[in-house]
């Protein structure tokens, strides 16, 4: 079932991406696709269960000792995550070890409008995509590792206009800016930058 209802939101983002150009229902489909890929809806509730060897059960006690977010994890030891999670060594290093690279292939995005030379209409919405700088790593990593990222980013660009789709790019994973043309009238624009992992995205 999770199989089939995948593929029919694969059907639905691309026939939005390149019928409708409906960037929302596009951007919807992804985050559904996403959420029964991970069983998370939102990371409200902890997103901790999308890792390897973490279940529900387990995710639910580390909630109930205040750790639900990537960086909970990073914030505590490796005794008080064993505790919580009534797990024995090295638990609590190796899930240290994993979130600080996950954490460490985090972006962000900001986006502005730019105006032609004596113009009062946006022509384009440049889009910066950047490394966070405010992650700290776990004991014993370098920084600038070299191996594959832990996390993929898609960013869709959208208007608040019928066939308002502008821009969308999947398997973004290192930094980098993107111009996107806008059109002569919109009303509102909506960069969205989302992530391979639940609890990792951002938004303009």
């Amino acid at each position: 079932m999770v199989d089939y209802a995948s593929r029919m939101l694969t059907a639905i983002e691309e026939y939005s991406l390149q019928g409708t150009k409906h960037g929302k229902v596009a951007l919807q489909s992804l985050r559904l696709r996403r959420s029964l890929a991970t069983s998370l809806w939102g990371g409200h509730d902890g997103v901790l269960n999308q890792l390897m060897g973490i279940g529900q059960k387990t995710t639910a006690t580390l909630r109930m000792h205040g750790l639900t977010t990537f960086e909970d994890v990073l914030a505590s030891n490796d005794d008080a995550i064993e505790k919580a999670a009534q797990r024995s060594p090295p638990f609590g290093s190796n899930l240290r070890a994993v979130v600080s690279k996950i954490l460490q292939s985090t972006l962000k995005l900001s986006a502005k409008l730019e105006y032609a030379a004596g113009s009062t209409t946006p022509c384009s919405l440049i889009c910066s995509i950047e490394r966070r700088d405010d992650i700290p790593r776990a004991h014993g990593q370098a920084p600038g590792s070299s191996s594959a990222p832990a996390v993929t980013y898609s960013l869709i660009a959208y208007t608040d206009k019928p066939g308002g789709c502008l821009f969308y790019k999947r398997d973004i994973s290192s930094p980098k800016t993107i111009s996107i043309d806008t059109p002569p009238k919109f009303g509102k624009v909506t960069a969205v930058l989302l992530a391979s992992l639940v609890g990792l995205d951002g938004k303009c």
